[in-house]
């Protein structure tokens, strides 16, 4: 039968009993754990008889070598100190300092459900890099992909108490691993929108999967905003290992005007794009030319008003800005867009990806070098509330 027996000064124990509250005990001997090389006692040992315990338990390796490990909790009381990992790992499963938020409820459980202890020896030994490739919570990382053999799995697969006390003592680890390891971000922000090269920030964003993510969702916030040149995202993205994801090339990027709460129309839309892109400079001379308006040359710009409705009214739109050339004209009450290096080198295959943040809203392929926006489109775009037009090639 397992018995709860604390070692400590009488005091101490005093100390450690208004945690164990209603839980049987016995008051352990040094000398017990010495003579005694099969027993399946779980010893709760006070910092200050930490030494004695280790050395009866060195005397005992020496006498039984094929003894078992005794199941043991280090308690550190308030106001002393912990003693470090090389100190107390070989003699004890874990380490509990009283003055942690969680101290004595993990000394409960390990009471309650010994078995505990040996995954917490368990999660004591797994590798520092598993952390580092975390992207997400233990809690919500799938027991497959838990840092344990397979027939670990299996065991815990068949308590879901076991797992769930499992997940917490990974979730406090990997929290400690990420307070020391992840960059503030504030940090990040500043590093994003400077040039400044941080060696060790970098280095950092390398090596811990976590503040790569942090790193990444920050730039695109910026790249969202439009806060940020393609040249220095770039740059970013290299610096701080970022893999550019397997799929299209970005080729061009605009967020949308919105009037009030809505999306007015397709024409709006095109305009929308042309404005934001040229700076409110569009040109248009396809529409001087057929309104023959003399007052109005082919340098001058056009009205943001005045460029909606011509569009809608069938005109056709094209601009160049850094080499990107667009095209846009509403034929059928659709919206056809073709875009190109120029007009003469035009790009046959391309893709319009409308999003809201992060999310998708509508994606259209285009069709023999031309992509189509159907009245459908445009409730789909309004319901969606979508923000950001970007096109890949």
């Amino acid at each position: 039968m397992t018995s709860i027996k604390l070692l400590g000064a009488a005091h101490e124990r005093r100390a450690l009993l208004r945690h164990l509250a209603g839980i049987s005990w016995e008051e352990g001997q040094s000398d017990e754990i010495e003579h005694r090389p099969d027993s399946e006692d779980v010893w709760i040992v006070c910092r200050d008889s930490a030494l004695a315990f280790d050395a009866a338990l060195s005397k005992r390796r020496r006498k039984f070598p094929a003894s078992n490990v005794p199941r043991a909790i280090l308690w550190v009381p308030a106001g002393q100190s912990p003693l470090a990992f090389q100190d107390w790992w070989e003699a004890f499963s874990l380490q509990l300092e009283e003055t942690q938020q969680d101290a004595a409820s993990l000394l409960i459980a390990m009471v309650r459900r010994p078995q505990l202890l040996l995954w917490s020896e368990r999660i004591t030994s797994v590798p520092r890099t598993w952390f580092e490739r975390l992207v997400d919570h233990p809690a919500n990382v799938a027991v497959r992909k838990l840092p344990f053999s397979t027939a670990m799995k299996e065991e815990l697969l068949q308590s879901d108490e076991d797992l769930a006390w499992v997940r917490t003592r990974l979730g406090h680890l990997a929290e400690a691993q990420w307070a020391m390891l992840c960059p503030s971000s504030e940090a990040i922000t500043d590093w994003l929108e400077t040039d400044r090269v941080d060696p060790v920030l970098e280095a950092r964003f390398k090596r811990v999967a976590l503040a790569r993510a942090a790193m990444e969702r920050q730039l695109r916030m910026l790249e969202d905003a439009e806060l940020i040149s393609p040249q220095r995202a770039a740059a970013k993205r290299q610096a701080g290992g970022l893999v550019e994801r397997a799929g299209p090339v970005t080729w061009l990027r605009s967020s949308l005007l919105w009037h009030g709460a809505r999306l007015k129309s397709l024409g709006y839309i095109a305009a929308s794009v042309a404005a934001r892109l040229t700076q409110g400079a569009i040109l248009m001379p396809s529409f001087h030319a057929v309104r023959g308006q003399e007052a109005v040359t082919d340098d001058t710009p056009v009205a943001f008003d005045t460029l909606v409705a011509e569009l809608e009214n069938g005109e056709a739109v094209d601009f160049t800005v850094e080499d990107k050339w667009v095209h846009f004209v509403i034929q059928d009450h659709h919206l056809l867009i073709r875009i190109g290096e120029n007009s003469i080198k035009r790009f046959k295959e391309f893709q319009l990806e409308f999003r809201r943040g992060q999310d998708k809203v509508l994606t259209v392929i285009s069709d023999r070098g031309m992509a189509r926006l159907t009245p459908e489109h445009l409730k789909q775009l309004q319901d969606g509330r979508a923000r950001q037009l970007v096109i890949f090639l």
